[in-house]
């Protein structure tokens, strides 16, 4: 596992580390550490978590899921204005789809993730600073 991904473990709260810890194969716990290094990305640079997750009418991708156990392996939704736009059963692969969608539609990043996405960018996509499109701010019109 990522380096990075166990220092988010040593952020998030103890029963996501006593359930990361519980699970009985690799396989599964290699998916724990996955779903904890995804949904708590924001908790780590005390980010708002509402910009992150769920489904809301706003112009920021943002990801779901249906069971409330996060660590049921299910699957991951993206959802854009509201809208879904992509699913996975990887957290990894919704936190890419989710990350994408800033670049295939232009979008800015909002202030209240700007760090979490910033380090998206320069650490796990491996683009450089500058090299983002600058974007639309684009508005919902209701």
């Amino acid at each position: 596992m990522p380096d990075y991904a166990r220092a988010i473990i040593h952020f998030s709260k103890s029963d996501m580390a006593v359930a990361i810890s519980n699970a009985s194969t690799k396989k599964e716990k290699d998916y724990r550490y996955a779903v904890v290094g995804v949904m708590t990305l924001p908790a780590l640079f005390r980010e708002d978590p509402k910009h992150y997750y769920g489904i809301d009418n706003t112009l920021t991708p943002r990801i779901s899921h249906a069971n409330p156990d996060i660590f049921d392996e299910q699957e991951f939704f993206i959802h854009l204005d509201g809208i879904t736009i992509g699913k996975s059963r990887d957290p990894l692969t919704a936190l890419t789809l989710m990350y994408s969608c800033y670049y295939v539609f232009n979008l800015v990043y909002p202030k209240e993730l700007q760090s979490s996405l910033e380090f998206i960018q320069r650490f796990l996509v491996k683009i450089g600073d500058g090299s983002k499109p600058s974007g639309k701010l684009i508005t919902a019109i209701t």
